[in-house]
């Protein structure tokens, strides 16, 4: 870590959301309103193009040292959440669950670390 939290003593941030991955919150889509596993929410409020821009602005609102996200889409990562972020000064990595294609695993982890406080490193250390 960076000299910041030396010299200043101040807390270390750390934000974690489990962001529902697509592939989950869609389960919801065709099913019945006694079937739902969101049935406490509307349909429209749990589509990505609705909930992401909002995970992205709680995120940012926070200003985490660290983000630790779980349940996020590989298209997820690599067209939002990696590009606005870096935007913010974060850098960040993810992991995906599934082992292979076969598996129907298409979310993973991400996590994400500030660059005032962090040092960047090379991706291809983090495996």
């Amino acid at each position: 870590h960076r000299d910041r939290l030396q010299e200043d003593k101040q807390p270390l941030r750390v934000v974690s959301y489990n962001i529902l991955a697509d592939q989950n919150a869609s389960r919801d889509v065709n099913r019945d309103a006694d079937d739902m596993i969101y049935s406490h929410c509307k349909l429209d409020d749990i589509v990505k193009w609705r909930r992401h821009p909002l995970i992205v602005h709680e995120i940012l609102q926070y200003q985490g040292d660290i983000v630790c996200l779980q349940e996020v889409d590989r298209d997820v990562f690599d067209g939002l959440l990696q590009p606005c972020l870096k935007a913010h000064g974060y850098q960040g990595y993810y992991s995906e669950k599934g082992l292979d294609d076969a598996s129907g695993i298409r979310e993973g982890c991400a996590i994400f670390w500030s660059l005032d406080v962090f040092e960047s490193v090379r991706l291809p250390d983090m495996k």
